[in-house]
């Protein structure tokens, strides 16, 4: 096992550590900017850090985002945001940084609970932002995010997106299987199980086809689960 003490002060480490701060608080500056081709970079860097293969040395990274000052000045820079592709960016890389940096088994040896729940509810904030946007693609991020903090309402938007592009049923298929149990009620599995049918009938492309089949069989688990619980 990893003495993560001793890791931490070893040359490697330390320098990559400085890399990757120099590198988030460059993106922080980024996506302050007035310029929105300087705000893209800030968010492009902000995703490549959330995504980055994990390691640890990457603890630095989720030190960074989990840092009260950076999360205020995310949520800032959101608040403000008016280009909804910017924002849908940013939204996605706070679902990426917490699947991939708080509930990943790579950190079960540092997980702290409090952690996890202070996150999801710096989320409720962010989401209290966009709730409302009419955009497609920030309410898919914006669903996504109800559906990590644990609020059904993420399914009831995921339906009404489905109805409309139903190329994002791999997308509902994999934040179903992680997430749903935590949120989704029996009523919102039926319509969805209903909306994936009429998906898997109209649509000619195998990929679409086959996410549907699967996120109707998820739905149809889920039921059987919900009703013996």
């Amino acid at each position: 096992m990893l003495d993560i003490e001793e890791f931490v002060k070893t040359d490697r480490y330390i320098k990559t550590k400085k890399k990757f701060l120099l590198d988030l608080d460059t993106a922080l500056q980024n996506i302050k900017s007035d310029d929105s081709k300087i705000r893209k970079l800030g968010e492009k860097r902000l995703s490549s850090n959330a995504r980055r293969e994990l390691g640890w040395n990457c603890l630095p990274i989720r030190e960074w985002f989990l840092d009260k000052k950076n999360q205020i000045e995310i949520y800032n820079a959101i608040q403000i945001e008016t280009d909804d592709k910017l924002i849908a960016g940013y939204l996605l890389t706070l679902s990426f940084f917490y699947e991939r940096y708080i509930i990943h088994p790579m950190w079960e040896e540092i997980f702290i609970k409090e952690v996890q729940l202070e996150y999801q509810e710096w989320l409720k904030t962010i989401i209290k932002i966009h709730i409302h946007n009419k955009s497609t693609l920030v309410k898919k991020e914006v669903a996504t995010l109800l559906a990590i903090v644990g609020d059904n309402r993420a399914w009831d938007i995921f339906n009404e997106l489905l109805l409309k592009k139903n190329s994002l049923s791999g997308w509902v298929y994999s934040t179903l299987s992680v997430y749903a149990i935590n949120s989704i009620v029996e009523e919102q599995i039926n319509i969805l199980i209903k909306t994936f049918d009429i998906i898997i009938k109209k649509t000619t492309n195998a990929t679409v086809k086959r996410d549907a089949i699967g996120a109707k069989e998820k739905c149809s688990k889920l039921k059987t689960d919900y009703n013996t619980m």
